[in-house]
């Protein structure tokens, strides 16, 4: 959004806090209901695109510590994080068609978020990793947030 607007690159201020882009899972039925469905989705969505949309030198993460910081154990890491991210979407492809053969009909997920362009690209590039493996996105894209 920058990059449309004229203020120059020494007045352009980030936020070096280490940040988080999260997906709350609000109803555990359906599809949902199943960890490796979830964790399908978790490796479907591309962290680079995401990252790139919003800020192109923000650096990608797949886990909530990165880092040892002062824990007692190491962070965990997803078993998929070594795949490539075409890798990661054809997995999750094939566990999406064999829910598809038990339950028919399309999978739908609702994706919540504020209003604002930030919202909106978050939503393009979740909604674009949901769609490349077999999931519909639902919901406007973004919503309101409840008072």
């Amino acid at each position: 959004m920058l990059a449309a607007t004229s203020i120059a690159p020494a007045n352009i201020r980030v936020d070096p806090a280490v940040g988080l882009f999260g997906l709350a899972i609000v109803r555990r039925d359906g599809f949902l209901a199943d960890a490796a469905n979830r964790a399908a989705v978790s490796q479907a969505i591309d962290r680079s695109a995401v990252t790139a949309a919003v800020a192109p030198n923000w650096d990608a993460a797949d886990r909530i510590l990165p880092d040892i910081l002062d824990s007692a154990s190491l962070p965990q890491v997803p078993a998929w994080t070594l795949l490539t991210q075409d890798e990661r979407r054809a997995a999750a492809r094939l566990r999406v068609a064999g829910w598809k053969q038990q339950i028919p009909g399309p999978i739908e997920l609702r994706v919540a978020l504020p209003t604002g362009p930030g919202a909106t690209l978050l939503y393009a590039q979740v909604a674009a990793s949901l769609m490349a493996i077999g999931i519909l996105p639902g919901g406007s894209g973004s919503t309101t947030r409840p008072s």
